[in-house]
C-alpha cells in the first residue's frame, strides 16, 4: 500500500515465492483487496510451480495478471507503457487534424451506411427480391453493375459461385438474376435466399481485407491482410489492438504480404497505402464507439491509385 501510494511509482510487480510460514493462497487473499483498490497497474510473478498453483487460481479469479517469471511481467508492463504513450500521441494527432467521427447513427443503418458515416468510402448496394426489382435498381445505379447473392447462410459468396460481374444492360441483369439464384440454390439447397444485392461496377484495384473482432479480454482487435478470394488460402492476416493511431495502422499493414504489395511488386502497380491506414484508424474508432458490434469484415477493400472503397461490408452485433 505504501509503495502504490508513492507518487514516484507508476506500477508494481509483486514477486511471490512460496512463503515459509503461511500458505501462498493466504498471502494472495491478503494482497488481492489492495491490488483491486489500486489505481495503478499491479502484476504478480508467482515462483514455485505446483507449490504456488492454488494462489494463482485466486489471482486469476480476481482478474489480476500473473506471470511465471519477473522478466515476463516487466515485458508486459513495458508494452503497456508504450501502448499508453502511442494512444496519447494518436489523440493529439487526431485533434490537430480536426478529425470528426460520428457515433449517433440510426438503429436501422445498414453496414455500408455505418462504415460510410466514419469516412470509409463505400459502393452503395441495394437488395432485389425479384428480377424486375433487379432491373429497376440496375437502371437507377447505372450500368455496368455487379450482382451478389443475398443470404444470411452464405458468408463467402465466391464459394457458391454467387457473384456476377459487369452486367452491362437490362437483359443481362434479368437473365443474370435467374441464373444466379438457380445455381446458388443447387449448391446450397438449404440456405435461405433473400434475393440478390446489386451495386455499381467499380474500377479494379488491389484487394485487401480489413476488419475487427471483439475479444472479451482485450477489446477490439483490428485486422488487416490479403483480401478477396485469397483470404483463407494465403492466411496473410495480422491483428493489432484498437483503437489505432496512424503509425500503428501503418505498422500493422507492413506486417503482411498484402501490405508490402501495396507499394508495388513486379507487374503490380503501387496504390494508396496511406488511404488504407486511414481506413484502419477510422474502423478502429467505429469499433471503439460501438461496443454492441462484435465483428466487422470489409472484404474486399479495394485500394486505388488514390483512395479506397469498401465493396462488401459485414457487421455482427452481440446479443
Amino acid at each position: 500500500s505504501t509503495l502504490l501510494a508513492d507518487p514516484n511509482v507508476d506500477a508494481a510487480i509483486v514477486i511471490l515465492p512460496p512463503p515459509p510460514m503461511y500458505h501462498a493462497e493466504e498471502i494472495a487473499d491478503g494482497l488481492i483487496p489492495i491490488i483491486q483498490d489500486a489505481e495503478k497497474p499491479v502484476l504478480m510473478s508467482l515462483l514455485g510451480s505446483e507449490i504456488i498453483k492454488e494462489a494463482g487460481k485466486h489471482f486469476h479469479q480476481a482478474d489480476i495478471p500473473t506471470f511465471t517469471f519477473p522478466e515476463q511481467a516487466a515485458s508486459a508492463l513495458g508494452i503497456l507503457a508504450k501502448r499508453a504513450e502511442s494512444l496519447v500521441i494518436g489523440e493529439q494527432t487526431d485533434a490537430e487534424q480536426g478529425t470528426v467521427f460520428v457515433s449517433n447513427v440510426a438503429k436501422d443503418t445498414t453496414p455500408e451506411e455505418l462504415v460510410a458515416a466514419y469516412g470509409i468510402p463505400t459502393a452503395p448496394m441495394k437488395l432485389a427480391t425479384n428480377k424486375d426489382e433487379a432491373v429497376s435498381i440496375a437502371r437507377e445505379q447505372g450500368f455496368s453493375v455487379v450482382m451478389k447473392i443475398a443470404s444470411p447462410d452464405i458468408s463467402h459468396k465466391s464459394d457458391v459461385d454467387g457473384i456476377l460481374l459487369d452486367l452491362g444492360d437490362e437483359e443481362a441483369v434479368e437473365k443474370g438474376y435467374e441464373e444466379l439464384l438457380k445455381r446458388v440454390k443447387a449448391a446450397r439447397p438449404k440456405a435461405q435466399i433473400d434475393g440478390a444485392h446489386l451495386q455499381r461496377q467499380v474500377p479494379a484495384g488491389q484487394e485487401v481485407i480489413v476488419g475487427m473482432v471483439r475479444d472479451a479480454q482485450f477489446g477490439p482487435l483490428i485486422m488487416f491482410g490479403s483480401g478477396g478470394v485469397e483470404v483463407e488460402g494465403l492466411k496473410d492476416i495480422a491483428f493489432a489492438l484498437g483503437p489505432l493511431t496512424k503509425a500503428e495502422a501503418e505498422a500493422l499493414i507492413q506486417r503482411t504480404w498484402a501490405g508490402k504489395k501495396l507499394d508495388g511488386f513486379r507487374s503490380i502497380a503501387p496504390v494508396d497505402k496511406s488511404a488504407v491506414a486511414d481506413a484502419l484508424v477510422r474502423l478502429s474508432i467505429l469499433a471503439e464507439q460501438h461496443p454492441e458490434i462484435s465483428e466487422i469484415e470489409i472484404n474486399p477493400l479495394l485500394v486505388f491509385d488514390t483512395g479506397t472503397m469498401a465493396v462488401d461490408v459485414r457487421i455482427d452485433t452481440s446479443e
